[in-house]
């Protein structure tokens, strides 16, 4: 089993959330996403948990963006 610095058991639920759902082994690698996966059960946190929090973090995202602002970097002014 590979160990993580901080190590998985040891961070926080929201972490581990974004870490088991995480799609990019570039990102996370595979192993980092099972073993936050296998802490979220441990842990009691449900998937449905899980879905919930990343809705809560696409929200607050969507609203924080300045559309004006990603036009103009993106030439769509």
């Amino acid at each position: 089993m590979t160990v993580f610095t901080p190590p998985i058991s040891e961070r926080e639920i929201s972490e581990l959330i974004i870490i088991a759902n995480c799609t990019d082994e570039n990102v996370w690698q595979l192993e980092a996403t099972r073993q936050a996966k296998k802490e979220l059960v441990k842990r009691g946190i449900t998937e449905k948990e899980q879905l919930l929090f990343l809705e809560e973090i696409e929200r607050t995202v969507i609203e924080n963006i300045d559309i004006s602002d990603w036009k103009k970097t993106h030439g769509y002014d």
